[in-house]
């Protein structure tokens, strides 16, 4: 006891008492780290406590979760923290709920091939790619393209070839690609394809064959697409036996092309039984030599149209002399008047008209119908 009075007294007092010691208030800061993308929203987190006593042991735990699986950048963390360690229960901590943190795109590999094609006069190729490194379910896919370096026909050429993703989860991935790739780009086919041609035995085919190429690649042709020049032969000659028999076309080369002959070909001339089926019959072989009878000493006349020999002379047959001069000096311009000997059996193989007669690439035609003066 104290006070001027205090020797006065003698005190009995309780030895114990109660009260509380309040848990100190302390401030916890959470902060979490940014990933790569690993198709969860798990996220590192770490805190901070201001305010614990000196000496006093105390840390704060924390746990937080992205708010969604997804790449992206500044994302919302959820966060909580508790604090631990011998003290902890001195002190009640506040925190932050939420912070934000990024998570970057996987960096995945692609790997884009080419698909060799036939010959079309465009630089387009096919492509496919791969990718190595998709987590889990992940919905993504490589969506390609390419170009040959040039459209003409080789082995192994390079092919310029991209990639990029698509698919629901494409976002949370980058992705590298080769540049390049090789595939190759083999000849388109044309066809020589023969016209059917039906001749008589006897008749020369070098005139008569013909025929058409096909397959050239939109916006190319013969004269821009080849060299040299159609040809169409064929296995059979003029004096070969009636039947069918093969029409060939060649002559022709190109750099993206190979030839091929039609299945059509095999077949495509027929060569049938008979006299020649136009009544052009040569001069020097027909009429001279016993085509005509014995002449009498009338005549009948009929114009015949000068042809022209390789001299500049008109061509005349053997012992035919135009009326009012003989063949010297006569212009291959000029239509001449051909005097034929009427036969024995009364006119010229009955031929009446002037015009019936006339001299046609080295021969002379026959009225329609006459095959020979007989």
């Amino acid at each position: 006891m104290t006070g001027t009075d205090a020797g006065n007294y003698s005190v009995t007092t309780n030895a114990t008492a109660t009260a509380d010691i309040a848990a100190k208030a302390i401030t916890g800061s959470i902060t979490a780290t940014g990933k790569t993308y690993d198709g969860t929203t798990a996220a590192t987190t770490h805190g901070t406590l201001s305010g614990v006593v000196t000496g006093d042991v105390v840390s704060l735990g924390t746990s937080g979760a992205f708010a969604d699986k997804n790449a992206g950048t500044g994302k919302t963390v959820n966060m909580s923290g508790a604090l631990s360690g011998a003290d902890a229960g001195n002190y009640t901590v506040t925190s932050n709920a939420t912070t934000t943190a990024d998570i970057a795109a996987k960096a995945i590999t692609g790997s884009i091939t080419a698909t060799g094609k036939t010959y079309d006069g465009t630089t387009a190729a096919a492509t496919s790619g791969t990718l190595s490194g998709i987590l889990g379910d992940d919905k993504v896919s490589l969506s390609t393209s390419g170009a040959f370096a040039d459209k003409n026909v080789g082995a192994a050429k390079t092919v310029n070839v991209s990639g990029s993703l698509s698919g629901a989860d494409a976002g949370n991935y980058s992705v590298t690609t080769n540049a390049t790739s090789t595939a190759s780009i083999t000849p388109a086919t044309l066809t020589y394809t023969a016209t059917p041609t039906i001749s008589t035995v006897g008749q020369s085919l070098d005139a008569l064959l013909s025929g058409s190429i096909t397959g050239f690649v939109a916006g190319e042709s013969l004269g821009n697409a080849t060299t040299g020049s159609a040809l169409w032969t064929s296995t059979a000659s003029s004096a070969q036996s009636p039947g069918q028999y093969a029409i060939t076309g060649s002559g022709l080369s190109a750099t993206n092309y190979l030839f091929s002959q039609a299945a059509s070909n095999a077949t495509a001339l027929t060569l049938q039984a008979g006299t020649l089926p136009t009544a052009l019959i040569p001069l020097t072989t027909q009429m001279v030599s016993g085509l005509l009878d014995t002449p009498s000493t009338s005549s009948v006349s009929a114009q015949i149209a000068s042809a022209t020999q390789s001299g500049g002379s008109s061509l005349w047959t053997e012992g035919a002399q135009p009326e009012g001069g003989t063949q010297a000096g006569h212009s291959s311009a000029q239509t001449e008047t051909l005097t034929v000997p009427q036969t024995a059996h009364g006119s010229a193989g009955g031929v009446g008209d002037r015009n019936a007669l006339r001299v046609e690439n080295g021969g002379v035609r026959l009225p329609d119908n006459r095959l020979s003066f007989n």
